[in-house]
């Protein structure tokens, strides 16, 4: 399957737009190929040319979300100088100004994709050049990252509270840098 051709783009954005539309309704678990493919007016066999499951639609959904919010994000240098203005600026630049990823990550459904958003943050902290690839930075910024995705929620409640709280993670789990 060409990625180019006219046919294969507009029937991935069908089968993106109608998932958008299903994951308002409900969770991600409770959606089924059936469903999808019949209400983006295609077969269950053309969703498979696309991909194995919801699982693997949903995976890369937030992956393509994430990859369009990173492009923009510009603050990686801020995890060590000021952690509270790092994650003022992930919210900000990658959840907020995002429309898909915020339906994407609806609350109940991010834990189940922690994992690959976790690799993605470390993985583009790798390759702005601020930390050198190793085990033991790959144990520290996954440590940082999951712990800054599970006290997101709770950042438009308790703004100063949650930065404040990164802040005192990041210069524990990254002190020797």
């Amino acid at each position: 399957m060409r990625e180019n051709d006219l046919r294969v783009i507009k029937t991935r954005k069908a089968i993106h737009d109608t998932f958008l539309m299903l994951i308002k309704r409900k969770p991600v678990d409770k959606i089924t190929v059936t469903e999808l493919a019949r209400e983006a007016y295609i077969s269950k066999g053309t969703f498979y040319l696309h991909y194995q499951d919801i699982p693997q639609l949903y995976e890369h959904m937030i992956f393509s979300a994430f990859q369009v919010g990173f492009r923009k994000f510009d603050a990686y240098s801020l995890l060590l100088e000021n952690p509270a203005g790092f994650l003022e600026t992930f919210q900000n630049q990658i959840y907020h100004s995002n429309s898909e990823l915020k339906t994407l990550l609806q609350p109940g459904e991010v834990k189940n994709y922690q994992v690959v958003i976790i690799d993605m943050l470390v993985q583009e902290t790798y390759a702005r050049g601020i930390f050198t690839q190793s085990t033991e930075n790959d144990v520290c910024l996954t440590a940082l990252f999951g712990a800054m995705l599970t006290i997101m929620p709770n950042y438009d409640k308790a703004q100063k509270t949650v930065e404040a709280v990164f802040a005192k993670m990041t210069n524990a789990i990254l002190m020797k840098y």
